[in-house]
């Protein structure tokens, strides 16, 4: 990776990496771009790389490949294998004058990758709840940019549908898809899905988002340019209905951290699994994130009996039931050498727990994952409790 920036003040944007700063072109040919190079990355590499992360935190903020800082760089297919002897996957990195964000696969998208393929936890209670074709889970990547992750819960046997909202990438993907779908029996599918659908359940001054951005053009706008590209709007028919439903490196402008819980909650079946590995580029906007994730009743406990943890409820206003873990090493970080030297935990946290955590790691990232319980909130519930992040 490029060399990291220091770190600002908090507010202030840690690093705008990988975020290229180049317009979409909407009106692109119907044929994605061939790769103009590839690579393999053996576990043993993959795993290497992280560890190296966590000794040095700032390098999830940047992106993995070294020829991002490049004025549009390589198109390179990059196959990652995901744990020893595989399953491997290939991702099809576009270049940066092609698109506007999500041109590369980040180091939180590689960890979310390895952790789908060797967490078992995190992966086989939505495996074993299936609800998909001949009982397989269905799972949903949200902001998907090249769908790393995507790939990942694919090849591991998720039905899977991988979204975005540009039309690069959309074009792109519908390439992978069609070479990946006669590989295997999993469903491998992509679809336009634009998070301010989402804008009407929120007060407009909590949802102001930049209309300059490629990605910020209206949902009708971001509808007809997927459709250009061949690309369908994910259907309403199908809210409420994935098994599991993840991201990674989503967290940019503070509307993200608005809309986010809503888009999961609105796809997100009750008693599913959600997963999030994001950099934390600014920690007051992940901590109204993470607030707001149980605002709309998205952490749930994780237990071995799933009946008991989808009946579950929150007995305080301040716990949460969430997994987490923190890309760091414990003697080196103040926040974890004072907490047991955990980097990780499954339990019922405090919500200052959950905000000292994340601002003790800005800069560096952290990966939640949990279930979301029944019953339902009622819609009016979900729309203010969304907003009560911004009421501290």
């Amino acid at each position: 990776p490029t060399a990291p920036r220091e770190l600002p003040a908090r507010r202030a944007r840690a690093c705008a990496q990988p975020r290229a700063c180049t317009a979409v072109r909407l009106g692109m040919d119907d044929t994605a771009p061939l790769a103009s190079g590839r690579r393999h990355v053996s576990y043993k590499e993959a795993s290497g790389f992280l560890r190296k992360c966590r000794q040095r935190p700032e390098r999830m903020r940047l992106l993995c490949s070294t020829s991002a800082s490049r004025d549009g760089g390589d198109r390179l297919a990059v196959s990652v294998e995901l744990r020893e002897g595989g399953p491997v996957i290939e991702a099809q990195e576009i270049s940066m004058k092609d698109g506007w964000t999500g041109c590369r696969f980040s180091p939180s998208a590689l960890w979310l990758s390895l952790a789908l393929a060797n967490d078992s936890h995190l992966l086989g209670a939505a495996t074993a709840a299936g609800a998909g074709t001949a009982g397989r889970p269905r799972a949903l990547e949200l902001g998907a940019g090249v769908a790393l992750a995507g790939l990942a819960a694919q090849a591991l046997g998720c039905d899977t549908t991988v979204t975005d909202c540009l039309p690069a990438q959309l074009r792109s993907l519908r390439s992978v898809c069609e070479r990946e779908q006669p590989k295997g029996t999993s469903e491998l599918r992509v679809r336009c899905l634009d998070w301010q659908e989402e804008a009407h359940r929120l007060p407009g001054s909590r949802c102001a988002v930049d209309a300059g951005s490629p990605e910020n053009h209206g949902v009708e706008a971001t509808a007809q340019a997927a459709l250009a590209v061949g690309v369908e709007r994910l259907a309403a028919e199908e809210h409420r209905s994935f098994d599991l439903v993840f991201a990674s490196d989503v967290l940019y402008e503070e509307h993200h951290a608005a809309l986010l819980p809503l888009v999961m909650e609105r796809w997100l079946r009750p008693g599913g699994r959600w997963a999030m590995a994001l950099a934390i580029r600014d920690a007051d906007m992940m901590v109204a994130f993470v607030e707001r994730l149980r605002a709309v009743g998205l952490l749930a406990a994780e237990e071995e009996e799933p009946e008991k943890a989808a009946r579950e409820v929150v007995e305080k206003e301040d716990d949460c039931l969430v997994s987490w873990e923190t890309i760091c090493v414990p003697q080196l970080c103040p926040f974890c050498s004072c907490n047991g030297g955990q980097i990780s935990g499954k339990s019922k946290v405090s919500l200052p727990f959950l905000r000292e955590l994340v601002v003790a790691h800005e800069g560096g990232a952290l990966l939640l994952h949990g279930r979301r319980p029944e019953p339902l909130l009622p819609e009016a519930e979900l729309a203010a409790a969304a907003c009560q992040g911004d009421s501290r």
